[in-house]
Parts: structure tokens; sequence; C-alpha cells
């Protein structure tokens, strides 16, 4: 299986070309059997993707050494659900997942499209065909995930401790969701541009996969900060890093994008405005990519050590360039065969809940926000049997006994872990453990630097949150405690965020 998925990654590529070549020509002929050719070609490239897809991961969890890819993000006793996850934690098993997902995207814009906007249907195909073709050509020329090593290894490197949280396990395929979600609508915009025209059906189809991308760019925004929040141990869930801020671009020109299409279908204004927001959205989601695994910029949350940087910035340039030739050659020209004027009133009213719904989520998050300025901070020394009183920003008074440390070995870890018992105004709350984490390999040797898990005792209040500093000789323990307010509040804006998008979608 693992050489038939690499056999498969060149078959696709040349799948893709093929797409790409017969789905143009055959728009610009007007040839059915070549615009035929191509959505066939299209569904093809999708299926060899899979297989090459099934290969890693059959490589992964047979633990293959011999592949770099596998030596370098797993190790024997990595749990399972983390080999699973492996596929996207490195730079090649990421790039081939983003086209797994833009491949499966493509089938379901083509089969959903077979019936309408038939003129836009050849270039959207061949849209999608170029960007599979820039993908796959990157990952087969310069960053093959089925590479061999020259020597096979006894236990592999493992993976990163960061990413093994179960956060992790979701965050960037609800990411890269968003990331590639936005293609069609560019697909879309580019056929728009060629055809010069603008109709309904375009307007309908792109809506959808628009809120598609945003929804699933806000679930992945949310679940990042997360994981920022319980696992690097910076006490916040957004530090403004390149990273974050390429997961932000997007989402904000796709929320303009949504209310410039709302703007349209009431007023049947901003055509032209819509198809460059939709050329934005995806050419920022190309460089937020090109950030996060491109290698770029150093940042706590890019992962991957890449050496297809000039791929993505050449295909960034391109595109800018090929995209800004056509809108302005060709955006003065658009014209719209027909204009959407009125839905009907129980679809219009289910779109207006739900953006309500999405509305008050921003609000809710953006006022969580703020309590971050009422935070406060101690870093306190405890031996077995101290206590320690600190007061929070609301007046309470909390005190923290060490009931003393331990030290246990599971699964792929070495685990030094504190307890203290905790109490507010004189009333025990419970006990809160924070650890030290070393990760080690199948033979017990270290495999990276130790990683700290927080402890966090939380209410929609304040969260009271525990760091593990460091442990000085035997049981003595330093420590960092923080009171966190509004927290709660942060991820509950972004479910009803998440639930305003997906009542508007499905109207």
């Amino acid at each position: 299986m693992i050489l038939v998925g690499e056999l498969s990654l060149w078959v696709a590529l040349l799948m893709a070309a093929w797409a790409a070549t017969v789905s143009f020509a055959g728009g610009q002929m007007r040839r059915a059997d070549l615009i035929e050719s191509g959505e066939r070609a299209i569904y093809a490239t999708c299926a060899m993707v899979i297989l090459a897809s099934l290969g890693l991961w059959t490589a992964l969890l047979t633990h293959d050494f011999s592949i770099r890819y596998v030596a370098s993000y797993t190790s024997a006793n990595l749990p399972k659900i983390y080999t699973i996850t492996a596929f996207w934690a490195g730079q090649s098993g990421s790039l081939l997942f983003w086209a797994l997902i833009l491949s499966a995207c493509s089938v379901i814009a083509l089969l959903t499209n077979r019936t309408r906007n038939r003129e836009l249907l050849p270039y959207v195909s061949g849209t999608l065909a170029l960007i599979l073709v820039f993908f796959l050509a990157t990952i087969c020329l310069g960053s093959n995930p089925f590479e061999r090593l020259d020597f096979i290894p006894v236990e592999g490197r493992g993976l990163n401790p960061h990413l093994q949280n179960p956060g992790m396990a979701i965050q960037p395929p609800s990411l890269y969701l968003g990331y590639v979600g936005t293609a069609i609508p560019f697909a879309f915009a580019i056929a728009a541009l060629l055809t010069r025209r603008l109709d309904a059906d375009w307007l309908a189809t792109v809506r959808r996969w628009a809120l598609l991308a945003w929804s699933f760019n806000t679930v992945g925004m949310v679940l990042g900060m997360w994981w920022a929040y319980v696992e690097v141990g910076w006490g916040g869930y957004w530090a403004w890093d390149p990273v974050e801020n390429a997961s932000l671009l997007p989402w904000l020109v796709n929320t303009v994008f949504l209310h410039s299409i709302a703007v349209q279908e009431k007023r049947g204004m901003l055509r032209k405005w819509n198809v460059t927001l939709a050329v934005s959205a995806f050419l920022l989601s190309i460089l937020g990519t090109f950030i996060t695994r491109g290698g770029a910029i150093s940042s706590v949350r890019s992962f991957a050590q890449s050496p297809v940087g000039k791929w993505f910035a050449g295909f960034l340039i391109v595109a800018i360039v090929i995209t800004a030739y056509l809108a302005s050659t060709q955006l003065r020209d658009l014209r719209s065969t027909s204009e959407l004027w009125s839905v009907r009133l129980i679809v219009r009213n289910r779109r207006r809940y739900g953006g309500y719904i999405a509305h008050l989520g921003v609000a809710v998050m953006f006022a969580a926000f703020a309590g971050l300025a009422f935070k406060r901070e101690f870093d306190l020394t405890l031996s077995p049997g101290d206590t320690r009183d600190v007061t929070d920003a609301w007046g309470h008074r909390w005190t923290f006994l060490n009931q003393g440390i331990s030290r246990y070995n599971i699964l792929n870890r070495e685990v030094t872990a504190v307890a203290l018992d905790v109490s507010r105004d004189g009333k025990r709350a419970g006990v809160i453990t924070s650890e030290k984490r070393q990760h080690v390999d199948s033979r017990g040797a270290p495999t990276f630097e130790p990683s700290t898990e927080v402890g966090i005792m939380g209410s929609f209040k304040q969260d009271v949150y525990v760091v593990l500093e460091s442990v000085r000789g035997a049981d003595q323990v330093e420590i960092r405690v923080a009171f966190n307010p509004l927290v709660r509040w942060v991820w509950l804006g972004g479910a009803l965020i998440a639930i305003g998008g997906l009542v508007v979608m499905g109207a």
C-alpha cells in the first residue's frame, strides 16, 4: 500500500495537469467532450490523492521508519491517535493533507454544479486543477512524504510534545478546511472574470462555500486559541504572533465577503467588489499556509521547517500577477445575466437569525478579551506542606497548600507532578495539578525538551491557572499562579459564532 501511495502521487499530478489543460481548452473551444474529460480527470486526481493518503497513513501506523517522514514525527510508543494525526504534523504530510481536502472539495463543487453554472464550470475546473498541480508538484518534487532514508533507524524521533494534545487532532483539519474552502469561490471568481458574467447561481454557490470556509476558519482559530491556552503555558490565548495573524486575515476578508454578498442579494450591488474579495480571501489563505508551513517566519505555533518556501512564494507571486491582470482588464466589463432581488421569507429569516447568533458570539468573545486587563500573576516557591495566600482581581483570598510532588512513567513520557490543595476565602475549592513531562522513545531515551502541562480550575468568572516552572532539589517547586478572568466566555463566544455559521449555511 505504501508503494501504491507513492506512485499515486505522480499519477495524481499527471491527472491534475491533464484536467487543467483540457478544461480551459474545452471552455475556449466550447467542446463538451473536453470539458467532461477535465471533470473526470478531477475525479481521478481525487482518487489518486486518497490512495496516496492511505499509503502515508499505512506507513505511519506500521511504523515504517525507513520513510523519513515516519521516522521524523512518530515513535514506536506514540499513542495511536497521535500516530494518526502525525499525518499533518510535518511539512510534507500537511501539504498532502491540503491536496486531499482540495481534491475532495473540487469533486463536491463539480458534482453540485452539474446542472447549473455550465458556462463557468470549465474554468472553475481548470482553476482548481491548476491549484492542485501546484500542490502536487510541490509534494512530488520538493517535499515528498515517501522519501526514503539511507538507513532504517531502530526508533523514530517522536511527535512534538506540544502537538500531543486532543486539540491538535481537530484544529489543523478545521483550519485547513477553512483555508481550502476559499479555493472554490476563488475558482468561480476567475471563471467569472474569464467569461465576464456573474449570475444568481454563481452567487448562491459562492455564498455557501465562503460560509463553509469562514465557519471552519472560526473553529480552527478558536481551537488554536484553546490549545495555546492549555498547552503552551503562557497563560494567554492570542500572542499576535505571525501564525495566529495568518489565520485571522482570511477570516476577516471572508467576514467582509459574506456581508457584501448579503448586500448583493438584497440590492444587486457590489458584484465587482465580491469578485475581488473572493480572490483576496484565497490569496491570504495561501499566504497563511506559507507562513504556517513554509518556515519563513519563526513562531511558537510553526512546527514545520520547510524546504519549499520558494515554491509558495513563487506561486503566490504568479497568482497575484494573473488575478491582478484579469481584474484590471476584464473586471470593468463584468456583467450579470440576472439579479437575485429576493429570496423566500423563511430562508431570509433563517439567515438573519443565524447572523444574529454569530454576531452575538463575536460580541461575547471580544467582551471576554477585556478580562485579560484584570489578570493577576504570582510566582510562588513552595516546599511540601507550605502554604501561600494571594488575592485575585475580585478581592478573593486564595490559599495554596503544596501536597508534594510525585514522579511516574505513563505511555511515552516521564512525569513530575505537583498537587496543590486550593481554598478560596477559607473554603476548600479543590486540587490543581501541574506537570513537567519528559517525552521518551520506546527505549526510554529522551526525545524533546521537557514540556509543561498546566493545571486549570475554571468557572465563568475566572480561571485559576497553575504552571509548574521548575523543581529545586528533591521536592521544592517553583510555580506560577495566574487568575484569568472571563476565559470561558471566549470559548462560548467561539461556539456561538460557529453555531451561527451553521444556521446560515443550512438556509
